[in-house]
């Protein structure tokens, strides 16, 4: 995980640093720098907000936060992390995104249970790697310094479970189960052009069935909170 945070610090420092260079190669050759790297349109007007150049239409990224499932299961807040590929339609201003996105995270919880034999000690792990497909829409055009998006999509999770305890120090045998299930997410975000791509903070809601015996016959359903980075290449 710090190598992949690592990684994206860096090539966004790289980027920074080539974008502030364009400029001062454009005046050492005469030209304006306001048009360096960019197509000239045929009516002499730029798409709305656009300080002179269209961000890249292949978008890349990555992030890391947390799941909050306390709102749908009795399991517990853990880490979260995921990377994302989309492409920006050419249409209305390109506010319109496929993607295509993976993440995991393994939720847990343990319990204590008092009988009159002594306590029941017990520990259960979820582990919850998933597959999105959707759309993102924004509310500006991708040149403006901001945007809110909101994503909408289905969503395929790979689940598996085990538990496992001990009473008065003497351990349970340990139980695993698996599972593929359907279900679907709902995003909403914010984010900040910086460099060669954007700052952004996602708010994701994904549920779809878990049926587990271990589980009991409850649900995926979970609200995400993520911080990460994403890349516009040309």
């Amino acid at each position: 995980m710090r190598g992949l945070l690592a990684l994206a610090v860096g090539l966004g420092a790289v980027g920074i640093a080539l974008a502030l260079a364009a400029p001062a190669r454009a005046q050492e050759a005469g030209g304006d720098p306001s048009i360096v790297g960019s197509a000239e349109y045929e009516t002499g007007d730029a798409p709305v907000g656009d300080p002179g150049m269209m961000p890249g239409s292949l978008v890349l990224g990555a992030e890391v936060g947390g799941i909050f499932p306390q709102l749908f299961t009795s399991m517990n807040t853990h880490i979260a992390f995921g990377i994302e590929i989309g492409y920006r339609l050419p249409f209305a201003d390109q506010r319109v995104e496929i993607l295509l996105d993976a993440g995991y995270s393994p939720p847990w919880n343990d319990f204590t249970a008092t009988r009159d034999e002594g306590d029941y000690n017990g520990e259960l792990d979820q582990a919850e790697l998933h597959f999105s497909l959707g759309g993102r829409f924004r509310l500006n055009p991708p040149t403006e310094s901001w945007n809110i998006n909101l994503g909408v999509g289905g969503r395929l999770f790979l689940l598996k479970s085990w538990s496992n305890g001990d009473r008065a120090g003497q351990p349970f045998a340990e139980f695993r189960e698996q599972s593929t299930q359907v279900g679907f997410f709902v995003a909403l975000g914010g984010e900040y052009n910086l460099g060669p791509g954007a700052l952004f903070l996602d708010l994701d809601l994904g549920y779809s069935a878990l049926p587990h015996k271990i589980t009991g016959d409850v649900s995926t359903g979970n609200l995400t909170a993520t911080l990460g980075y994403r890349f516009f290449i040309q």
